[in-house]
């Protein structure tokens, strides 16, 4: 009796990792991965801003876009153990003309120059633009705000 409960054991072992390969098969022919976590978590994402300030108003900020969405791109300001990251909206990503998506200017990872147009205090937010900003040193091309204050958008 022992020795067949041995045996049915082993069966059934078997059994259990056949339905895994199965799974496995069918997971490759669907073009899934192994990890079944939903793709929100999976996606690759730099480590979290560990930051809690705002910066201050009309500061400039050398920055890294940690993601880009259809409405703008959230920028890290230095290493972010500092500050919170801050908001670039897509009508402040470039001077010359309207921007159709925030791709074709920004991506992940990128590093830009950015000024603070906007802070927020009691909702803990800020936003910024890098119209106005040189690209290459960070020189303020709009010393005295007058493009933020009147709205223009370039």
């Amino acid at each position: 009796d022992e020795d067949r409960r041995d045996n049915d054991r082993r069966v059934r072992g078997d059994d259990r990792h056949r339905r895994d390969d199965d799974r496995k098969r069918d997971d490759d022919r669907r073009g899934r991965d192994d990890d079944r976590r939903p793709d929100f978590i999976k996606r690759d994402r730099p480590a979290r801003t560990t930051g809690r300030e705002i910066p201050k108003l009309y500061s400039i900020h050398k920055g890294t876009i940690v993601r880009v969405q259809d409405y703008g791109a959230f920028v890290r300001l230095g290493d972010g153990s500092t500050y919170k990251d801050g908001l670039l909206h897509i009508s402040r990503l470039s001077a010359s003309g309207r921007v159709d998506s925030v791709a074709d200017v920004v991506s992940q990872d990128d590093v830009v120059w950015v000024k603070v147009i906007e802070v927020k205090e009691e909702e803990g937010k800020f936003s910024l633009d890098m119209r106005f900003v040189g690209q290459k040193d960070g020189e303020d091309q709009d010393p005295g705000n007058v493009q933020v204050d009147t709205g223009r958008k370039g």
